[in-house]
C-alpha cells in the first residue's frame, strides 16, 4: 500500500525513523552531533517509543539517574516532542533539574515520524531576568550538596541562541536527508515498475507471437466444412447414378449430422430438433453395426420445446453406446425416451442386451471414469449442464444406462 503525500509516495515499509534514515546511521549522526555539541541526545519516535541509544549524558544526570526527578524528565521530553510536532519547529524546555533541552520534529514530506531531544545543558539567562526556554519552562529550586554543585558546575552553560542554533541546523538536516532519501526510493520504486513494464510487454508480444503461430497451424490444417459436405454430397449423387438407394441414405443422414455439428451457432436448441439429428446418427450405427443394434425412440408432445444446450445428448448418447453394446454376435437395442413429469422433462437412455448373462458383464461407471477422455467428456457435459440450469438438474450414469431430468420451466 502507498501512501500519498502531494506527488510524492512512502511505502508503509518505510513509513518510519528507521526506515527512512536506517537506525546504524541515525545512531551514528546524533553519536557526531553529541561530539560536537556537548549536548545529549535521544530519539524517540511518533509514539514516544526509543530509537536509539542514548549519547553521553552530563555527570550530573548520570549520577541522578535512578532518582524520581529522572523519570519526570522523560515525561517532560515526551510533552516537549509533542509540542514540537504541533508546532512543526524545535521547541526549548527545561527538566525537572532546571537544565535546558530542545526538542526537534523529525518530519519528512508532511509527515511526523518522531523527535531529537537534546541538551540538557545550562541556558543563559536574557538580560531581563528571565529563563532563556520560555513561558512554558517548569523551574524548580533544590538545595544543592557539594558534591551535586562540583556535578552542575560540570555542565555547559550556552546562550539560548546557540542552542536554538543546534535545533534548528537538526531539523532542516534531517528534512533535508529524509526527503532526499523518500525520493531516492521513490526513484528506485519507479525504476523497478519500469523494468516490470517492460517484462510484461515482452511476455505479451511472445504470448501474441504464440498466439499466431498456432492460428496459422490451425487454418493450415483445416478443411473448410463446405468441401466435406460437398464431397459427401458428390458420393450421394454417385449412388443415385448406381442405383444404391441405401448408399445414399447413409451419406444424406452423414451430411446432415455434420451440417447440423458444423453449422449451428445457437447454445441452446430444442430437445425435438436435437433428436431429429441424433436419429440419423442412430440411422448411420445400425446401418454399421447391421443386425447387432436397433433403437426406439418415444418423445412426449409436453417436452418437444424444452431447450437443452447443443449436441448435449450426442455426447450421452456417447457414453451409453461406447459403452453399453456388447461386442459380440447378440442384438441390442437403445431405447431413448423423453417424458414429461410436471414442472421437469426426464431423459432416458439404456441400452438393453438379449443375452442378459452378457448384459451384466457391462462395466460399472466407477471403471468407466478411468477412461481420461470419457471423464473430461463427462465433466464437460455437466458444467454445461450447470452453467445453464445451475442445481435444477439431475445427472445420473449407470450400467448401460443414462438419465437426465430437467426444469423445463427455466429456459
Amino acid at each position: 500500500m502507498k501512501h500519498i503525500n502531494g506527488d510524492r509516495y512512502i511505502s508503509d515499509k518505510e513509513i518510519s525513523l528507521p526506515g527512512i534514515f536506517g537506525t546504524q546511521n541515525l545512531q551514528n549522526l546524533i553519536q557526531q552531533l553529541s561530539t560536537a555539541t556537548d549536548f545529549s541526545f535521544s530519539v524517540i519516535d511518533y509514539r514516544g517509543k526509543s530509537v536509539i541509544n542514548e549519547t553521553i549524558c552530563n555527570s550530573y544526570c548520570e549520577e541522578h539517574k535512578d532518582l524520581r526527578e529522572c523519570s519526570e524528565c522523560q515525561l517532560t521530553a515526551a510533552y516537549a516532542a509533542a509540542k514540537a510536532a504541533i508546532k512543526c519547529c524545535p521547541y526549548m524546555f527545561e527538566c525537572p533539574h532546571g537544565f535546558s533541552s530542545i526538542a526537534v520534529p523529525i518530519i519528512v514530506n508532511e509527515q511526523y515520524l518522531g523527535a531529537v531531544v537534546g541538551g540538557r545543558v545550562y541556558c543563559l539567562h536574557d538580560s531581563d531576568g528571565n529563563s532563556a526556554a520560555g513561558s512554558d519552562s517548569i523551574i524548580y529550586s533544590d538545595d544543592v550538596d557539594a558534591k551535586d554543585s562540583k556535578l552542575r558546575d560540570q555542565v555547559p552553560v550556552l546562550p539560548k541562541s546557540k542552542i536554538m542554533a543546534i535545533g534548528n541546523l537538526i531539523f532542516t538536516v534531517l528534512k533535508d536527508m529524509g526527503e532526499k532519501e523518500n525520493l531516492r526510493r521513490s526513484l528506485t520504486t519507479m525504476s523497478e515498475s519500469r523494468t516490470q513494464v517492460r517484462e510484461y510487454k515482452t511476455w505479451i508480444a511472445s504470448l501474441r507471437e504464440e498466439l499466431e503461430k498456432i492460428e496459422f497451424r490451425h487454418l493450415n490444417n483445416r478443411i473448410p466444412p463446405q468441401f466435406m459436405l460437398n464431397m459427401l454430397t458428390t458420393i450421394a449423387n454417385y449412388a443415385v447414378l448406381e442405383d444404391a438407394s441405401g448408399t445414399e441414405e447413409l451419406v444424406i443422414n452423414i451430411a446432415a449430422i455434420m451440417r447440423y455439428y458444423l453449422d449451428e451457432t445457437s447454445e441452446l436448441v430444442t430437445i425435438e430438433s436435437e433428436l431429429a439429428q441424433l436419429e440419423r446418427y442412430l440411422f448411420v450405427l445400425r446401418t454399421r453395426l447391421d443386425k447387432r443394434f436397433d433403437y426406439h425412440i418415444k418423445l412426449s408432445e409436453d417436452c418437444k420445446e424444452t431447450k437443452i444446450p447443443v449436441l448435449i445428448l450426442f455426447s450421452l448418447l456417447g457414453y451409453v453406446i461406447n459403452y453399453g453394446i456388447i461386442p459380440s454376435s447378440y442384438r441390442s437395442v437403445l431405447f431413448l425416451d423423453v417424458e414429461s413429469d410436471g414442472d421437469y422433462c426426464g431423459v432416458t437412455m439404456q441400452m438393453e442386451n438379449r443375452n442378459k448373462t452378457l448384459q451384466d458383464q457391462l462395466p460399472e461407471p466407477g471403471r468407466i471414469m478411468g477412461d481420461t477422455q470419457l471423464r473430461l467428456q463427462l465433466e464437460d457435459i455437466d458444467k454445461r449442464l450447470k452453467y445453464f440450469y445451475g442445481d435444477h438438474y439431475k445427472l445420473n450414469l449407470g450400467r448401460g444406462i443414462v438419465t437426465l431430468r430437467l426444469d423445463k420451466t427455466l429456459l
